[in-house]
């Protein structure tokens, strides 16, 4: 008995000295590589690329200073601000100040809030309140560049709102990201305007359900002559109050730009449901190149073809992305509704069908940028896939701002907590408090009694 005591002990001290040995040697090897693993959804602790892209070609060093109370949690802000640290390539640093304590540093910085992030680049500064990435890289990019660039949505012909959130008629999540990118987004009705303002970098004109008067052609027709530029979004005409041959924007667009949009609607079989248009297939040109080398995909609902003409002498057109060899454009609105729809080779347009198309006039460098669907950039699709990076990216190019392309980083998917049925909570209940512990005391049990009947 007493050799089998010691044998005990020895196992247990080796058991003991073998554990803290794999503890110790585990803790070396992660302090030396530094090595971390994000295992949230959206990847909200990596930076994006982006993000990366922007903070290790800094040219000059950018210092972040944080002031926080103990009346605000600072475990996420400085787990930010050591990712952007440590990420940077020594390009950027950080220091946490207490608010409270430090009223004359928070003066000096022209703080007069809890929370706030003072990020500086040489004698210049930008405060952020509350930072997150999109934030911080909004106020970096701001400091590299302190112009700002105004981006015009026209309203008055029921297009998309930047104000509605969270709905398929809403533009929100994409008047955020434009304005993290140091963009003024505003509205602009042209009905009673007499001119468009002339610090208008871009207009974009979303989804309208009416038809544009033909003034108001004539005013945008003079602004893109005059080297402005013009993002248009074209839904489908069945889903519009707009009847065929009556839109001004489509006849401007082929008269003067050698465009066409077709009167129709894109069915993709592969796709569910199928008047989803879903395409990788992306030509060479700077709205889509990101898109191509990281090989995401872009989905459209309810699109219609957009092709090239004609074209003009003075401009270029580059198609920048195309469907499957599959899909086709729908020219029986009435197949649609009935889900009778089949391909009519020699009436409907066969794939692969153009979804996009960019063109630049060479003698004032006026830009356009034609889309057939407006519904991939609301609130519902534009963090999907690639919607997002398409949007952003043709609004940076239509501006001239191609150094801005890409730079978009990632939102955080909106989770709601749903309330526990009453099922659901007796159901918790039982296997937390009764079930769990019961097996642990009957397997204990079993095991104390077949070592009793063993001895």
């Amino acid at each position: 008995m007493k050799k089998s005591n010691q044998s005990h002990w020895v196992n247990l001290l080796l058991t003991v000295v073998l554990f803290a040995g794999i503890v110790g040697v585990s803790n070396l090897i992660s302090v030396q590589l530094d090595w971390q693993l994000d295992l949230t959804q959206d990847k909200l602790n990596t930076l994006s690329d982006s993000t990366l892209q922007v903070i290790q070609s800094l040219p000059h060093p950018v210092k972040a200073s944080a002031f926080y109370s103990k009346n605000y949690p600072t475990t996420t802000v400085i787990a930010l601000l050591e990712n952007f640290s440590r990420n940077s390539q020594g390009k950027f640093s950080y220091e946490l100040i207490d608010y409270q304590r430090n009223p004359l540093a928070a003066r000096e910085m022209d703080v007069v809030q809890d929370a706030t992030i003072v990020v500086t680049m040489q004698d210049r500064r930008e405060l952020v309140r509350f930072g997150s990435e999109q934030e911080l890289l909004a106020s970096i990019l701001r400091l590299l560049d302190p112009s700002e660039r105004s981006v015009y949505f026209l309203t008055g012909h029921g297009e998309y709102s930047l104000e509605t959130s969270g709905k398929v008629t809403g533009y929100a999540a994409l008047r955020k990201t434009l304005q993290a990118k140091n963009y003024i987004v505003r509205e602009l009705s042209l009905l009673d305007a007499a001119k468009i303002p002339t610090d208008a970098q871009a207009i974009v004109i979303a989804g309208y359900q009416s038809a544009l008067t033909t003034r108001e052609v004539d005013l945008i027709a003079n602004y893109l002559n005059n080297g402005g530029s013009l993002v248009l979004l074209l839904e489908p005409p069945s889903l519009t109050q707009i009847q065929d041959g009556q839109d001004p924007v489509v006849e401007y667009l082929d008269k003067e730009w050698g465009i066409t949009a077709g009167s129709n609607m894109i069915i993709d079989p592969n796709a569910d449901p199928p008047l989803i248009a879903i395409t990788n297939a992306y030509k060479d040109h700077p709205i889509v190149n990101v898109l191509n080398d990281q090989r995401l995909t872009t989905i459209f609902p309810t699109a219609r073809s957009i092709e090239i003409a004609r074209v003009p002498e003075t401009i270029s057109h580059s198609v920048l992305a195309v469907t499957s060899k599959s899909a086709w454009a729908e020219t029986n609105m009435d197949s649609i509704t009935n889900s009778t729809a089949i391909p009519d080779v020699g009436v409907d347009p066969q794939g692969p069908i153009t979804l996009g198309i960019a063109a630049q006039e060479f003698n004032a460098d006026g830009r356009i940028v034609v889309i057939g669907d407006a519904d991939f950039a609301n609130d519902e699709y534009f963090d999907r896939f690639g919607n997002g990076d398409l949007m952003v990216n043709a609004i940076s190019w239509a501006v001239k701002q191609e150094d801005r392309l890409n730079l978009n980083p990632k939102n955080q998917t909106v989770r709601i907590m749903v309330t526990p049925t009453r099922t659901s909570m007796v159901m918790l209940f039982i296997g937390s408090v009764l079930l769990i512990p019961g097996l642990i005391i009957l397997f204990g049990f079993i095991n104390w009694n077949r070592r009793k009947r063993k001895g």
